[in-house]
């Protein structure tokens, strides 16, 4: 179909078609962003802007095209809450995340229907996309732990101590799944719009698996509490709005190993904290034994060896770890840079997909096709 114009409002937006046809989809941040940045550039270059049917779905043509992908819903799920989701999903050809989210939903409904209604709940009022690997992007606020750089504090209770890459996690049991209770126990993650009447000295972007959703409030579905979350990364604006091209950046982004989990024993009102490792940790000391002698064990030795190899293997993996967020950031790397990447493949002895994760070793492979 050819869109030829577009009406911006608060709510929806309506799209003409060149055969009449008018076409109102929510007002989101994902879809005015695709209004704005691509389609009415297209329009005043081209006087319209062509794309498929299924850009902007209806209810009733989302589930048809959920069901050609060979995509089941749980029967719980309304598909109207979420449609500027699954749209995006579509649109963006992010189905096997879509497919990944929805096997997650599954299995959760099967002990805890109420927290799949939870997700979606939260998800109708999320202005950020499912990711590569069927996970959900939020914010969080956070201070900074006695003006470190790098260590951050919960702005409740002021002992979760995290950093970027943690894995910030609880017993699921000591989450409360009462949605009826606004406040309760447990760890929160937000949307944008919920978290503009707060504060805190940082704000984070946040990962959370479906199966860690616990419950939205029925109140404020804004925001949900959860057993397990991971932080991405600190956002340069504290005004927290991500841009087109960050969006995608991180949707695609596999989700990085954690630097360490922080777990939290107990409820928020009565818990203890393991806390997060600092920078600079003095040295082990050499035994008396080993000083006097001058010598090392064989076993000391070994494990010395081996320590050494896996510091340099991780410095290595590193390097190259930041040539392929370097390619998702800018789309491009040297001839150098790509027989780097393939250098450490082969020595490795492991596949693309072991070594960085399916949706970037596809993105690496994709990209070395266009460029033969």
């Amino acid at each position: 179909m050819r869109i030829i114009n577009i009406v911006l409002c608060s709510n929806n937006s309506t799209l003409i078609t060149d055969t009449g046809k008018i076409i109102n989809i929510p007002s989101t941040s994902v879809n005015n962003n695709f209004l704005i940045n691509i389609v009415v550039p297209e329009i005043h270059k081209n006087n319209y802007f062509e794309c498929e049917d299924n850009v902007f779905a209806s209810e009733e043509s989302i589930q048809d095209l959920l069901e050609h992908y060979g995509i089941e819903l749980p029967k719980n799920i309304k598909v109207e809450k979420v449609k500027h989701v699954f749209t995006e999903a579509i649109r963006s050809e992010n189905i096997e995340g879509l497919k990944l989210f929805t096997e997650k939903l599954k299995k959760v409904n099967k002990e805890r229907e109420f927290s799949v209604e939870s997700c979606i709940d939260f998800l109708e009022h999320s202005d950020l996309p499912i990711t590569a690997e069927g996970n959900i992007l939020g914010y969080k606020y956070l201070n900074r732990y006695q003006n470190s750089e790098d260590i951050f504090v919960d702005c409740h209770t002021g002992k979760i101590q995290q950093k970027v890459g943690s894995i910030v996690k609880m017993d699921i049991k000591a989450v409360d799944p009462n949605r009826a209770v606004d406040c309760s126990y447990g760890l929160h993650v937000a949307s944008y719009d919920y978290l503009k009447d707060f504060g805190g000295d940082i704000l984070a972007l946040v990962l959370v698996r479906p199966e860690d959703i616990i419950s939205v409030p029925e109140s404020d579905t804004a925001k949900i509490r959860v057993c397990k979350y991971q932080i991405l990364t600190v956002l340069d604006n504290n005004e927290g709005k991500l841009s087109n091209d960050e969006i995608s950046f991180w949707i695609n982004l596999p989700a990085p190993l954690p630097k360490e989990v922080v777990e939290i024993k107990g409820r928020t009102q009565d818990f203890t904290v393991t806390p997060v490792q600092q920078k600079n940790s003095e040295p082990k000391k050499k035994s008396k034994k080993e000083i006097k002698s001058g010598k090392i064990s064989k076993e000391k030795k070994s494990s010395i060896v081996n320590n050494v190899k896996e510091i340099v293997d991780n410095l290595k993996k590193k390097d190259i770890e930041k040539l392929m967020i370097k390619l998702l950031d800018t789309g491009e790397l040297t001839q150098d840079e790509i027989q780097q990447v393939l250098n450490y493949k082969k020595k490795a002895k492991k596949s693309l997909n072991a070594l960085f994760g399916t949706s970037r070793a596809n993105y690496f492979r994709k990209y070395i096709e266009e460029i033969k």
